[in-house]
């Protein structure tokens, strides 16, 4: 029996981590199915009619997969600090996928429309509150905290005289002032985010540190090229992140409405996944995201004096 289950010793830090993963979906998608085969029925036995109960059972699963997005920021971090910047950059996909999850499900549960007899819901739900913390942590902080560690210790002296801290500083206040407003906004527009989503910036930013990393490690000389690209994009996605008069697609919603884009998306992740040209390839997704309001602005709903007119 030994000689079976040695082997598994040597298996590296990342396989054991895409084993938890695995079985953590398993175990995930089998909660999910005995929720949706016996929930109806146990939720009616133990509520007894009560919603406000119901919705306090029910919010605990969006709540732990928001909680799952802010636990992949940090290990995020925790690979980023181990010069590993590519498996951070998954992680950080996996924290976006779990941040689009959490709101699918508590739209699918019915916890985001107001409770019956109740005129106005509660401006600021602890569940908004927690995804925004969430969020907070993964798509500003963790970034800005990916960029500071990579490009501080460039030995490069033209590197070296970027100022990282200040610039790291400025993301992570800019990502969290564009939670704020989207917190607060009072005439949000179904489909479309009022300046760039932070989980879209948070990715842009991260994908050039992989070619960093890889042009410090190999000794190349564009890594300074490299090294103020970065630098680049992190200003301008602080700024488009907090261009509210401009609007950009959901997405998420969008996947799910067009089923060939959906597929396509995953696709071309999944060629990235296994390809040394992952941070290419999102790289130059990204970017075609980021000016992709000239093109999307069509698509946008008709305003009430539009619609008058």
């Amino acid at each position: 029996m030994y000689f079976w289950i040695s082997w598994l010793g040597n298996l590296p830090l990342k396989g054991l981590f895409v084993i938890e993963i695995i079985f953590l979906v398993i175990n995930l998608g089998s909660i999910a199915g005995y929720c949706r085969k016996y929930g109806t029925a146990f939720l009616n036995e133990l509520c007894l009619e009560n919603d406000r109960l119901r919705r306090r059972i029910l919010s605990f699963f969006p709540n732990g997969l928001t909680v799952m997005n802010a636990m992949m920021g940090l290990l995020s971090v925790w690979f980023a600090h181990q010069g590993r910047i590519r498996e951070a950059y998954l992680l950080l996909i996996g924290a976006a996928v779990f941040d689009k999850l959490d709101g699918a499900m508590a739209r699918k549960l019915g916890l985001t429309e107001p409770l019956v007899g109740v005129d106005k819901p509660p401006r600021f739900l602890l569940g908004s509150i927690l995804d925004d913390i969430s969020d907070g942590i993964s798509f500003c902080i963790v970034p800005a905290w990916i960029y500071y560690m990579i490009l501080s210790d460039a030995s490069e002296s033209a590197i070296a005289g970027l100022p990282v801290g200040i610039v790291a500083l400025v993301y992570a206040v800019a990502g969290i002032g564009r939670l704020i407003y989207f917190t607060i906004d009072t005439s949000p527009i179904p489909g479309f985010f009022k300046g760039m989503p932070s989980p879209a910036g948070a990715l842009l930013v991260v994908a050039p540190l992989i070619m960093f990393s890889q042009a410090s490690q190999d000794g190349t000389q564009s890594i300074v090229f490299w090294g103020y690209l970065c630098t680049g994009i992190m200003i301008l996605a602080s700024i488009a992140m907090n261009l509210y008069p401009v609007r950009y697609l959901h997405l998420g919603r969008f996947m799910d409405q067009r089923t060939w884009f959906r597929q396509t998306s995953i696709i071309l992740l999944l060629v990235a996944v296994f390809s040394p040209y992952l941070g290419y390839i999102c790289f130059l997704y990204l970017i075609l995201y980021l000016f992709s309001p000239i093109v999307t602005r069509q698509m946008l709903p008709p305003t009430p004096s539009q619609k008058d007119g």
